[in-house]
């Protein structure tokens, strides 16, 4: 089994949110306002590059997944992902109630 880290949780992210490294490092460039690359993202997801509590809370907010995706892994959180994102009417707390009492 492989092991867990949330560098690694980050290559994971982003193949949930359809990212590119480029997308990534533009997204980071947005939201820190320092300059960022597809390499500087590479040596994040391998652990090469220091990651930071805040580092990581910007990564969660740009790819729309909650922190412990990143701090325990996917499977602690896949029961907690939030919307559905193929599906905007999951968005509606109306057809939330819809669709649960149905």
């Amino acid at each position: 089994m492989k092991e867990h880290t949330p560098a690694k949780a980050i290559k994971a992210g982003r193949a949930l949110a359809g990212q590119t490294q480029a997308d990534l490092a533009r997204a980071l460039e947005e939201a820190t306002g320092e300059h960022w690359t597809s390499i500087m993202v590479t040596k994040l997801e391998r652990g090469d590059r220091k990651l930071t509590v805040d580092l990581l809370l910007t990564i969660a907010q740009i790819q729309e997944l909650p922190i412990e995706f990143y701090l325990y892994g996917p499977a602690a959180t896949v029961t907690n992902r939030g919307p559905d994102r193929a599906n905007p009417g999951s968005l509606d707390p109306a057809a939330a109630a819809v669709s649960v009492a149905a």
